[in-house]
């Protein structure tokens, strides 16, 4: 059995030089304490060559390449599979870590045994200006049980899964395979198994998420944001409906889910062909909307709906008198 506790796994995908950035701190952390994985989804850049010479100068690094895109949810999942130590820490290619928080990390599994652990982080924008300075305020560390309460306040921490670690045992990666597709397999894999278990809160230090605004998922924001956050949510089942329908509107309430937000979302979902009518239709009833926002919404959902559809014959139409005259 692996002695070390802690895995820190990284999937990746096309950020050589973000990877290394992040590698550059990690190995200067002791070979005795720590697992390093590298979960290569068939990057078309150089992170196979530096990741060569990784594996080859450092005992502690392993490196596992996919030979297709397998997408990032089955990324992820063969980053908990590939794993040999109790712990499993994901660390996403473009964050960064100090060599004190890793300590702190190490050093609070030890001591309080938690099943799972939330790291707070900080958002920046590349240039290091801060966007949002910290996830949790508190900056009190501590050990709660995963309840309802907790569920609603801290789910949305798991949008960014470097916050993440998990014991392994506790996972069933049989369970995730339905989210493949979702960009947002953390989500399960993190809560579903830590209900009713213990959850340390690490807030005293900080990641640094660097954010952008793009991404790799190869999914609209809408269809991301809106969409799958909700669904996803709402599929956690060992949390009451209440629960779920209020931790889908805490992230980004003044957002995403505020009243114009979400007029926004419904027109560019409709647009963009990211849900059916049943669908967005079902999404509009879990969100804390009035009951004149949700009469709102679901016309609106009637009327974009139309004119698409009047759109796409109209299309058809001209296509096929360009070959008749053919």
């Amino acid at each position: 059995m692996n002695e070390k506790l802690l895995t820190i796994s990284i999937p990746t995908f096309n950020r050589a030089c973000k990877l290394e950035r992040l590698m550059n701190v990690l190995l200067l952390y002791p070979v005795c304490e720590l697992e390093i994985l590298i979960c290569d989804n068939a990057s078309e850049d150089n992170t196979q060559d530096i990741c060569s010479n990784y594996i080859l100068d450092n005992s502690n690094v392993n490196y596992i390449r996919n030979s297709k895109n397998l997408g990032y949810d089955k990324n992820v999942i063969l980053c908990l599979e590939n794993s040999i130590t109790e712990y499993v820490w994901f660390l996403s290619d473009d964050d960064l870590v100090s060599l004190e928080l890793i300590n702190k990390v190490i050093i609070n599994l030890k001591q309080k045994k938690p099943d799972g652990m939330l790291i707070n982080a900080r958002v920046l924008a590349d240039s290091h200006q801060e966007i949002i300075p910290k996830l949790n305020s508190k900056l009190i560390n501590e050990l709660v049980t995963v309840n309802e309460d907790v569920f609603v306040e801290y789910s949305k921490w798991s949008t960014l899964i470097s916050s993440q670690v998990i014991k392994r045992r506790i996972v069933n990666t049989n369970d995730l395979v339905s989210y493949i597709g979702t960009c947002f397999v953390q989500l399960p894999l993190f809560w579903n198994s830590l209900k009713e278990r213990e959850l340390m809160l690490l807030s005293d230090c900080f990641i640094d998420k660097f954010d952008s605004e793009s991404h790799d998922f190869q999914q609209t924001n809408s269809k991301l944001w809106f969409v799958n956050w909700s669904d996803v949510i709402f599929s956690l089942e060992q949390f009451s409906v209440k629960s779920r329908n209020k931790a889908i509107t805490n992230l980004y309430g003044k957002g995403v889910f505020s009243f114009s937000g979400v007029i926004a979302h419904l027109f560019m979902a409709i647009l963009n062909d990211d849900a059916n009518k049943s669908k967005l239709t079902s999404i509009i009833s879990r969100l804390n909307l009035t009951l004149n926002e949700q009469v709102i919404s679901k016309l609106l959902i009637i009327m974009v709906s139309r004119y698409r559809a009047k759109m796409i014959i109209k299309t058809v139409k001209k296509i096929k008198a360009i070959y008749e005259k053919k």
